[in-house]
């Protein structure tokens, strides 16, 4: 069954759909008012982010919750972990792109963007990211690795509590079965009591045990 997912709060200074009890809109950074935030604490933890990076008229899509990390880099030969989001198809090579260029971390307050010292670099909005700090990326940023530039989009919603199964529903045996069933279940009783009884000895008059003296 596929998980239906609602829409969030919505940030009364430009609409954006947050997560419930946001700490700063993704989109605008404005912050809730107390009463806002206070309404339901647990639902962060619920969220699933859909983020899709538009690139030189391609869409590259990636869905995360909260807790989960993502790599963004090019493939290279004998790489143990390819990366999530993946820009060797763009020529990232030709663009300074390095293997292991960025990462795209998921907290309950929204996502940040952290370059892992690559060799030209991670921009947002066109400051530069320091190596190993994580910047805040928000809904309409603008994300540069080396010399490509990458559109970002971000929608958040809260996945739904899945519905419980159904029981199993109760089945009957057949009225013209029931004797049936019943004589084997009897028959099976007697022979399993059968078998568990203990067997009974009998001693005869030339079978009677001796008892040897002590020596």
């Amino acid at each position: 069954m596929t998980t239906q997912l609602r829409p969030l709060t919505s940030c009364s200074q430009c609409g954006q759909e947050n997560v419930e009890g946001f700490a700063k809109c993704m989109k605008c950074g404005h912050a809730p008012s107390a009463a806002a935030t206070a309404t339901n604490p647990q639902a962060a933890q619920n969220v699933v982010y859909s983020v899709t990076f538009r690139v030189e008229g391609e869409e590259l899509p990636l869905t995360m919750v909260p807790g989960q990390r993502a790599m963004m880099g090019r493939q290279a030969p004998f790489m143990l972990q390819l990366p999530d989001v993946d820009l060797t198809e763009l020529s990232a090579a030709e663009h300074g792109i390095s293997r292991v260029h960025a990462v795209i971390d998921c907290t309950r307050t929204g996502l940040h963007v952290t370059d892992l010292d690559s060799r030209n670099g991670t921009f947002v909005n066109g400051e530069k990211v320091h190596p190993y700090n994580a910047h805040i990326l928000r809904h309409g940023d603008t994300i540069r690795l080396g010399s490509l530039t990458l559109e970002v989009t971000v929608k958040a919603e809260r996945s739904a509590p899945a519905e419980p199964a159904p029981a199993p529903a109760s089945r009957s045996i057949p009225a013209e079965l029931q004797p049936k069933v019943t004589r084997l279940l009897t028959l099976a009783a007697q022979v399993n009591g059968s078998l568990l009884s203990p067997v009974p000895t009998q001693i005869g008059p030339n079978m009677s045990p001796t008892i040897k003296p002590a020596s």
